[in-house]
């Protein structure tokens, strides 16, 4: 399975400009240890790791103690995938009394899930992942949604159809998480350039 797994990511990101280490080196999450994509994320006794770009080096980063929080996903799809990048969107409440921050996200249908923007890069809309996630302010809410913000799948590791379920779980700069549901959902659009320029590759 192992095996299955760091086949479909390897795929991925070649496609995208990636270099990567063996899935098995991600699973030892140390802090400042190296790791192989950024918005990888590994939950190790009650702390989640975050896998981000700092100096242009992709590190673990410090462990973040878990708890829950109170954010909420409504009208959350997800754009069908047989294999490599997906797209989830929906409305995202943040129903706390403080500003949270969305840092990490995870998934078990893909080895990564980024947080994403577009930007406007030589004269053309791309996409690239938004390094320091996305903030809500206390009781409002984010719109994740095609040509805007929205939560990119990498490395898918099952075909995602028409009806599935698919749970993701949120997790916030202070090391809060919740766990939301996206539905498979056919889409024709939102087939966006991805700039990997600002997510710098890690020699192995």
């Amino acid at each position: 399975m192992r095996s299955k797994l760091f086949a479909t990511l390897a795929l991925t990101c070649l496609l995208c400009g990636f270099n990567l280490v063996p899935v098995a080196a991600d699973m030892t999450a140390m802090p400042g240890a190296k790791c192989s994509m950024p918005g990888m994320t590994v939950t190790v006794a009650k702390l989640t790791y975050l896998c981000q770009s700092k100096a242009g080096v992709l590190t673990w980063s410090t462990g973040l103690p878990v708890s829950k929080v109170a954010i909420t996903l409504t009208d959350g799809w997800v754009k069908l995938a047989t294999t490599g990048m997906s797209g989830a969107f929906g409305i995202v409440k943040n129903n706390t009394k403080n500003a949270v921050t969305i840092v990490g996200v995870a998934s078990a249908r893909a080895a990564a899930v980024q947080t994403h923007e577009m930007v406007m890069k030589n004269g053309a809309m791309v996409m690239q992942m938004k390094m320091d996630g996305f903030t809500i302010p206390a009781g409002k809410t984010l719109e994740l949604k095609p040509g805007g913000n929205h939560l990119m799948l990498m490395g898918i590791t099952k075909p995602i159809k028409a009806g599935d379920y698919l749970y993701l779980t949120l997790t916030t700069s202070t090391g809060g998480q919740a766990t939301v549901r996206v539905i498979g959902k056919v889409f024709a659009g939102g087939n966006e350039t991805y700039d990997t320029s600002n997510t710098t590759a890690m020699k192995p």
